[in-house]
């Protein structure tokens, strides 16, 4: 049974998430969309905020399922020998990385309902990779194991088969030895696994940050394609005028003051609507 769930729990949690990560990507595109996000940041809502704030609202409920989740595991009696906070953990930052992966995918649809039937779809056919990689796990290197673990179902089923071999040997996967692989000669450990999958979670917020500045899609305004490498993007435009000079210093205090403030309500509207 403890061998069949290191190549079963990815699958079943694959499937578990499905709904939630398709309704993720349609909530996403339907406010894109619906002009929203546009609309909020005319109003001046900076764009890593209202990533931020889908990011929380996205996490709360997957992070409930995997809480859920762990308890089972633990108490019945499927991974007696584990710590069940290492579990949580492990089963966190796969959220972490899932809902990164939603982000990414969300910015190559412009409907909703299409984001919506499509970004289950394309979730589910990410994990099958792992499958392959479950059956030419014995011949794999470790470099091989790195590169496939770009996609983060590969890099959470190769966690769940190292917690897997450690409930067989009566261990059971603890903070102590997550440095450590059950078998002997494998250099990729159980937190390899977890630094893969934060990695992955990285790689996709980049990704996401870049093609949606470079293909905004239909309301937005498209930018070249080197934008990271140009003063004005991180810098913005100084204007020149010839106006008081502390004028202008009280009048960008206040006006900084304003859009923070303006911002923090926006932040709290737009977590309230969701939830």
């Amino acid at each position: 049974f403890l061998r069949s769930l290191a190549s079963s729990l990815p699958l079943y949690m694959t499937l578990a998430w499905i709904y939630s990560v398709a309704m993720i990507i349609k909530g996403i595109v339907s406010e894109k969309e619906a002009r929203l996000k546009e609309t909020v940041l005319i109003m001046g809502l900076r764009n890593i905020i209202y990533w931020m704030t889908w990011a929380v609202s996205s996490l709360l409920p997957l992070a409930i399922s995997a809480f859920l989740l762990t308890m089972t595991l633990k108490y019945g009696k499927v991974l007696q020998y584990s710590d069940p906070s290492v579990i949580f953990v492990f089963l966190l930052v796969f959220c972490l990385a899932t809902i990164s992966q939603c982000f990414l995918i969300s910015v190559f649809f412009s409907k909703a309902n299409l984001a919506a039937a499509c970004g289950g779809l394309i979730f589910f056919l990410l994990y099958l990779p792992h499958s392959l990689c479950y059956a030419w796990r014995d011949v794999m290197g470790f470099r091989a194991k790195l590169a496939v673990s770009l996609l983060s179902c590969v890099a959470f089923g190769f966690g769940c088969e190292n917690f897997s071999k450690y409930e067989e040997q009566g261990i059971g996967i603890k903070w102590h030895n997550v440095g450590r692989s059950p078998q002997e000669g494998d250099p990729y450990t159980f937190i390899v696994s977890i630094a893969m999958m934060l990695f992955d979670a990285v790689l996709y917020w980049v990704l996401t940050w870049y093609i949606e500045n470079v293909f905004p899609g239909q309301y937005g305004i498209p930018k070249p394609w080197y934008f990271p490498f140009t003063s004005s993007y991180w810098c913005g435009v100084t204007p020149v005028t010839e106006n008081n000079p502390d004028l202008l210093t009280n009048s960008g205090a206040d006006n900084g003051k304003l859009l923070f403030h303006l911002q923090f309500s926006l932040l709290g509207v737009s977590l309230f609507v969701r939830f």
